[in-house]
């Protein structure tokens, strides 16, 4: 099924669509929700209550072949009202074990999560994401490809720190001094004075990489899939189904940042079953959020035109060129 007939589909509650959606779109929203939050659990939640909605307001979709950007807006919406956790927390490795490339995955997921929020999911969807960029993000085509921009600067910058960190400095008599201090953490001021240093060294300068594709790098970043047991279980809520207790869904929520020289108590362990009635009030804050969405992809333009289509620009991987070179220097 395509998009249109999806969409008429879910309007007239027809009997498997859902699975039809999921086989469309599950696996893209659960990769694009574990990206933004990286933890599994949570972006499982956030992927069901995109569905709840989804379901409820697919009447305001005046654009049927805009399902897909409707659906990320929905997931985006669902990922912003939940706190992400640190990079170093996330369930998927960035690399593991054994692989070739370990080195250039480790280093690539650091250049990117060390991105401001918005830079790194510009990019993540302009890099892995066939969908329209502007119209997901609710911006212009300009202001979208001024994010993008300036996220592969910001890429590039922090790609290019984390290459002469990992390289030790090799000939470069001057090293020791510019890491002092350094705790195994990149921050902005290490980073700083990482590059100024190499723009003016002949040993460390030749290392910083010229021409970083983001798309490639982008590429080496965890992309996990929805479990079979996972899918099942949305499908089994939708369906009316009750699953056993030790199917109920167990959610970490990170804990809020504490004060300087105050202990963070322990956080409880929160568990959601998937019922209809509790998922329905787990999605009830999502709705103001998703009715507001609709009735973007809803409104009525000039000539009768939806706003969402005089937004529509080429693919999002239109936007970025892929630079000649390797992304990774050596």
């Amino acid at each position: 099924m395509n998009d249109v007939q999806i969409a008429a589909s879910l309007r007239a509650k027809a009997p498997g669509v859902l699975a039809e959606l999921f086989d469309a779109y599950g696996d893209r929203l659960f990769r694009y929700c574990w990206f933004m939050l990286r933890q599994r659990d949570i972006a499982h939640i956030a992927l069901c209550d995109t569905m709840v909605v989804a379901e409820a307001h697919i009447g305001q979709l005046a654009n049927p072949d805009l399902l897909g950007p409707w659906l990320y807006s929905l997931a985006r919406a669902e990922c912003r009202r939940r706190r992400s956790v640190p990079p170093s927390r996330a369930d998927e490795p960035p690399a593991r074990p054994g692989q070739r490339d370990a080195d250039s995955r480790l280093i690539a997921w650091n250049a990117a999560t060390s991105l401001a929020p918005d830079d790194l999911e510009a990019l993540d969807l302009a890099c892995r994401h066939d969908i329209d960029l502007p119209l997901v993000l609710g911006v212009s085509a300009g202001e979208a490809q001024a994010l993008v921009d300036r996220a592969t600067q910001s890429l590039e910058r922090a790609l290019a720190a984390e290459i002469l960190v990992s390289r030790g400095g090799r000939g470069c008599p001057d090293w020791a001094e510019v890491l002092s201090g350094w705790t195994g953490t990149m921050t902005h001021q290490t980073r700083e004075r990482v590059l100024g240093h190499a723009a003016g060294c002949a040993a460390c300068g030749p290392a910083v990489p010229r021409n970083v594709s983001a798309a490639r790098v982008f590429a080496l970043l965890p992309a996990p899939v929805l479990s079979p047991q996972g899918r099942a279980e949305v499908l089994g809520f939708f369906a009316g189904h009750r699953p056993s207790a030790h199917q109920d869904l167990a959610v970490n929520q990170a804990p809020a940042p504490a004060e300087p020289g105050v202990p963070v108590a322990p956080q409880p362990r929160l568990r959601l079953r998937l019922t209809r009635a509790k998922w329905i009030l787990v999605a009830v804050g999502a709705v103001a959020a998703a009715a507001a969405i609709a009735s973007v992809f809803g409104l009525a333009g000039a000539g009768g035109k939806p706003v969402a289509d005089q937004m529509i620009t080429p693919a999002a991987d239109q936007m970025i060129t892929p630079a000649a070179g390797p992304v990774l220097a050596s």
